[in-house]
């Protein structure tokens, strides 16, 4: 075995007999999997590996040798990735080389293991949430980009809005977005949309988010390649935001989109609000988008008990941080007419310095003002893990609380 692999392997009894590839239990056979001919030359030591799942699946590996071209294998632990590299190891020692290079040691064979693929985020914010089929189209058109995962879709027919989190490289993201935008301008007239979500585009945001091995500046720079791309291939106003901003006037969102699209053609008319990229007026049909690259946030809102949109505006104003209130908070009052009730409708820009429950105490207590109860919250979209836990572990006064408790969390790392 030493001969074969060129490396010191110490080969005790408790290896004996594990030199082969086998699935998890929770798994189907390796062949059903898809597994390719070069799988054949595989050597699992001391491990489970799955091999070319075409789905994310629990991998629980010590190492794989491999001496084909192409192998993907894992390194013990639990994982659960959109996509993954494969780094080789030869003689113990580690380089920068892909599977698929040669790596020049014995039989070319390799131990190698996996590093996770450079994951961004993607929230696009589109301007419909009440007609099903055209968020369906929008949706089918990007959801088979190679490398690219739809992660969640949330509509809201008050909000007339839908909100999409997309994950994947930049390449992959690259190519998916323009492509939601040429489906979704022809769908969306916002000369005729109504709805309580402030907007001045058909497709209105779209944020890009570092979330593993890539960058805020990687993020910046994709969001200006793909600003570029959109205003050019569609003749759209694009305008860049928060940490994309090409100066200070620019970061926030809400200075961008302020006069909506009603007001945008004479907003554009101003010197100081040309576009970064694309014309100088507005599109006829689906006014401008702005894109950009931030940190993760949470979409949170809060409902009332009461139809006084007046209430909900004058707590917006005590929590948001523009108005005095809390640091990493933007929010506004809207009316859920459907429902006869009213919504403070945020964002979270840092769970870690403004967390939720903190948000929800202070809700609660300015209501209490007016004499109004809170009837439910929401979550739009995605939100971290430790945000939740955050607020457990506050509202529950759990002493010494590790987030490892969690089985989830521990299940993971073993």
């Amino acid at each position: 075995m030493q001969d074969l692999l060129g490396l010191a392997l110490a080969l005790g009894k408790s290896i004996a007999g594990a030199l082969d590839i086998r699935t998890c239990p929770c798994l189907a056979p390796i062949q059903e999997q898809h597994a390719r001919p070069d799988v054949d030359r595989l050597f699992v030591v001391a491990g489970e590996v799955v091999i070319e799942a075409l789905e994310e699946k629990l991998l629980d590996a010590s190492v794989a040798v491999g001496t084909g071209e192409g192998v993907r294998c894992a390194g013990r632990r639990a994982v659960k990735r959109l996509r993954h590299r494969v780094v080789t190891v030869g003689t113990w020692g580690t380089t920068d080389a892909i599977i698929g290079q040669r790596f020049g040691s014995v039989n070319d064979t390799r131990l190698c293991y996996k590093t996770p693929m450079p994951i961004i985020e993607c929230v696009p914010n589109i301007s419909e949430g009440r007609r099903t089929d055209v968020v369906d189209a929008i949706v089918a058109a990007v959801a088979g980009t190679p490398g690219l995962t739809v992660l969640d879709r949330s509509s809201d027919a008050a909000h007339n809005r839908s909100v999409l989190t997309l994950a994947g490289d930049a390449e992959s993201l690259a190519r998916a977005i323009p492509t939601l935008f040429e489906r979704a301008i022809p769908l969306i007239d916002l000369r005729s949309h109504r709805g309580e979500h402030p907007r001045l585009g058909a497709v209105d945001v779209v944020p890009f988010v570092p979330i593993e091995g890539v960058s805020m500046t990687e993020c910046v720079e994709l969001a200006r390649r793909v600003g570029q791309d959109v205003a050019e291939r569609l003749n759209l106003p694009v305008f860049l935001y928060e940490e994309a901003a090409t100066h200070e006037g620019r970061r926030n969102l809400e200075d961008i989109r302020r006069g909506e699209f009603e007001g945008l053609a004479s907003k554009m008319a101003l010197p100081e609000w040309a576009p970064d990229f694309g014309p100088a007026q507005p599109h006829p049909t689906a006014g401008a988008s702005v894109i950009g690259a931030r940190m993760p946030l949470i979409a949170y809102n809060i409902n009332l008990a009461t139809d006084r949109l007046d209430i909900a505006k004058k707590i917006a104003a005590a929590v948001r941080f523009s108005s005095g209130g809390l640091r990493y908070v933007k929010a506004m009052g809207v009316a859920l007419d459907d429902r006869g009730i009213v919504q403070v409708s945020m964002n979270l820009t840092n769970h870690e310095k403004t967390p939720i429950h903190r948000v929800f105490e202070t809700v609660k207590r300015e209501a209490e003002r007016y004499g109004v109860a809170i009837l439910e919250s929401e979550i739009v979209g995605l939100v971290p893990s430790a945000a939740l836990t955050a607020a457990a572990r506050w509202y529950l006064q759990l002493d010494r609380f590790d987030p490892d408790q969690v089985l989830e969390e521990r299940l993971r790392i073993k």
